[in-house]
C-alpha cells in the first residue's frame, strides 16, 4: 500500500515534476569508479553528479555488491578531484568523514522502516561547487 506511508497526492506531484525534466536527468546503473571514467571528460558546464555508494559500517551486511575501504578511498579521491558539481550521501562514521575532509558537509537523519522496527540512522551528504539553502533540520 503505497498511501500508507506516503501521501499520494504529494508524491504524484513529486514523481511529475521530476519527469518534467526528464530531458536534463541521465541515470547510469554503473560502478562509481566505472562511471568516473566514462563520464568525467563529457559532462556538460552545468553538471551534478550524485553519488550514492554502500555504506561503510555496515555494507557487507546491507549489499550485496560492497566495497573494501580502499574502494572507498579511491572513490573519495576522484570525486574531490571533479570540476563540475558534485555531491554524495554516505552513513555518518568516522572513516568517510576522513576520506571526504575538507569537502562541504550537512549531517542529517532518517528513519527507516524495516520490519517492524524504525530505527534513526545519521547520514552525511558532501559536496563541491554547490551553494546550500540553510533549512533549519540541517546541521553542517
Amino acid at each position: 500500500m503505497l498511501d500508507a506511508r506516503f501521501n499520494r497526492e504529494d508524491l504524484a506531484e513529486r514523481i511529475e515534476r521530476i519527469g518534467s525534466m526528464r530531458d536534463h536527468i541521465e541515470l547510469y546503473d554503473l560502478d562509481a569508479m566505472k562511471l568516473l571514467r566514462q563520464l568525467q571528460p563529457e559532462l556538460p558546464k552545468k553538471s551534478l553528479i550524485y553519488f550514492d555508494p554502500p555504506y561503510y559500517a555496515k555494507g557487507s551486511q546491507l549489499y550485496r555488491n560492497f566495497y573494501g575501504p580502499e574502494d572507498h578511498q579511491q572513490i573519495a579521491e576522484k570525486v574531490k578531484s571533479l570540476r563540475s558539481p558534485w555531491l554524495v550521501t554516505y552513513d555518518n562514521c568516522k572513516e568517510i568523514k576522513a576520506l571526504y575532509r575538507g569537502a562541504s558537509k550537512l549531517e542529517f537523519s532518517l528513519c527507516y522502516s524495516t520490519h517492524l522496527a524504525r530505527p534513526q540512522a545519521t547520514e552525511v551528504m558532501f559536496f563541491d561547487n554547490l551553494k546550500i539553502v540553510e533549512k533549519p533540520f540541517l546541521r553542517r
